[in-house]
């Protein structure tokens, strides 16, 4: 029986090192990733989708299962947009009132980012990344609800 040459035992090691540092800085990226969207939910960032958006004084008063940012900002101008959205907690749906920034549009079936712990700047779109990664999976849990 004839033994591999030298040369290739060296291919094969070469070649088994190289497959182990790519998986090693892939599995880098994967972490880089988890840790970047464990950030963001610490944050109070979660995806959710909007119900209504409507004024300040035409949305119902604060119910039972909302948080309301107008409660905080009394000063608003009762023709000031807010947001109702609703987002997912530990398979529970939650909702909370948001103003909407101006400038921004948004209408009811939009997929967003909503701050949860504050009320300051509490809303953004999703990019296009977050809405094919994170956005499916909260319109599925919607449709799934109702």
């Amino acid at each position: 029986m004839k033994l591999p040459s030298r040369r290739a035992l060296l291919l094969v090691v070469g070649g088994s090192a190289l497959l182990t540092t790519g998986y090693m800085l892939g599995g880098c990226a994967v972490l880089a990733d988890v840790s970047e969207g464990r950030r963001e939910y610490e944050a109070g960032w979660r995806s959710g989708t909007v119900s209504k958006v409507e004024s300040a004084g035409a949305l119902p008063s604060r119910q039972h299962w909302a948080t309301d940012c107008r409660a905080s900002e009394p000063a608003a101008s009762a023709q000031q947009p807010y947001a109702l959205v609703e987002y997912y907690r530990h398979h529970s749906r939650w909702s909370r009132i948001v103003p909407v920034p101006s400038g921004m549009s948004l209408a009811a079936g939009d997929l967003v980012r909503v701050n949860v712990k504050r009320c300051d700047s509490a809303i953004k779109p999703l990019t296009s990344t977050e809405r094919s990664a994170r956005g499916v999976i909260v319109v599925q849990a919607a449709a799934r609800s109702q």
